[in-house]
């Protein structure tokens, strides 16, 4: 298969105004900075809407942000001290009425991007702080939330708590760890667990999707490999969006090519039916219903980001038009905004992975706002 050249950073001035990051600022984070995602009922905080609201303020430039969010995180979700506490995964009302943290078992993807934000803002903007912090979030990380699972290798688990299903069975998601990341916490902590997870990781993400569909969660088995997640019926769709995004955004990586080949089939069905779909199944590679429902602005930017590190020029054109009109009409909602900007921060290049999984911006050297 032929693969697309790798493109160059784009002209874009460096730390350039970013509409759709100051879109999501002013609309799901908080005065006091917690991201809030407002389709819900009394509008709860995950640490995975901190961590990825820190990475966007990290690519923007937006120091001043990026310090109220880690502190909001700080203060609400690890008590008070990220060096000693994960951050508990979900934030909100109680059924007493009090706003306190609902529940404290980390979510590891969460903790995944918040160790490399903190680690690539630590070098990036030259703060010893954040390094030190992204390193014992890290470490924490690999001892608390990563196993060697027997027939696959070091993985890691979707929480401390609650994954292992058996002796030799664990619930898995393939959309958690993105293959970038992993190479970038190795080479900036020095600790070769990360990447030892690489191939295990890939091993998830292609061997659960026989059909080139991913699901939302997938079962390791020791003695008899991958299964469906009963829970979920073998469906892909608001977690198994990502994987797609992810493959998308490792254009540089080496196993790029490994991932796109893999997600092919998922890519096809969008050309073939022009949008993404809100659910396919992973098990059968269709839809449960005759009529797939559309997904949100946000499904179409991570098939935009595959079509165009794939070069499928023609259903980008088509993808782009779709999404232009859907973000002019309305809010897309925090999930899909937040996936919007992963998407469209890249196809603008304002960021790029290295091969070595390093987060290249347009120009390091640019001065952070709000210092």
């Amino acid at each position: 298969m032929a693969i697309a050249g790798l493109p160059g950073m784009s002209q874009a001035a460096p730390c350039a105004d970013w509409p759709l990051w100051e879109s999501f600022r002013k609309t799901y984070i908080s005065l006091d900075a917690r991201v809030q995602d407002l389709d819900l009922p009394h509008k709860p905080t995950v640490s995975e809407g901190q961590a990825y609201a820190l990475f966007f303020a990290l690519v923007a430039g937006d120091r001043q942000q990026f310090s109220s969010l880690l502190e909001w995180t700080r203060n609400n979700l690890a008590r008070g001290n990220l060096h000693q506490f994960a951050p508990g995964w979900h934030w909100g009302r109680s059924a007493s009425g009090q706003w306190e943290l609902l529940d404290s078992n980390p979510a590891s993807d969460a903790d995944l991007w918040l160790a490399y934000t903190l680690l690539a803002a630590g070098r990036l903007w030259h703060d010893e702080a954040y390094t030190r912090l992204g390193q014992s979030l890290a470490a924490r990380l690999l001892r608390d939330a990563s196993a060697v699972l027997p027939a696959l290798g070091r993985s890691l688990l979707p929480a401390p708590i609650g994954f292992q299903l058996g002796p030799d069975r664990w619930r898995l998601n393939p959309s958690y760890a993105p293959v970038p990341l992993l190479r970038g916490l190795s080479a900036l902590t020095g600790q070769h667990e990360w990447l030892e997870m690489v191939e295990p990781t890939l091993r998830l993400m292609v061997e659960s999707a026989p059909h080139g569909i991913s699901p939302e969660w997938a079962i390791w088995d020791a003695r008899s490999g991958w299964h469906a997640d009963a829970q979920t019926d073998g469906m892909g769709s608001y977690n198994a969006i990502r994987t797609y995004l992810w493959t998308g955004l490792s254009r540089n990586d080496p196993a790029f090519e490994r991932l796109a080949l893999a997600f092919l089939p998922w890519l096809h069905w969008v050309g073939q039916n022009g949008h993404a779909p809100e659910a396919l199944n992973a098990a059968t590679g269709v839809s449960t219903e005759q009529t797939p429902r559309e997904g949100p602005a946000g499904f179409d930017v991570a098939a935009l980001v595959l079509a165009d590190s794939l070069g499928f020029t023609t259903l980008k054109r088509h993808l782009q038009t779709r999404i232009d009109a859907s973000l002019s009409r309305q809010s897309p909602g925090y999930y899909s905004h937040a996936l919007a900007l992963f998407g469209l921060g890249w196809m603008e290049g304002r960021y790029r992975f290295t091969p070595q999984g390093a987060l290249l911006l347009p120009d390091s050297a640019c001065e952070p706002r709000g210092r």
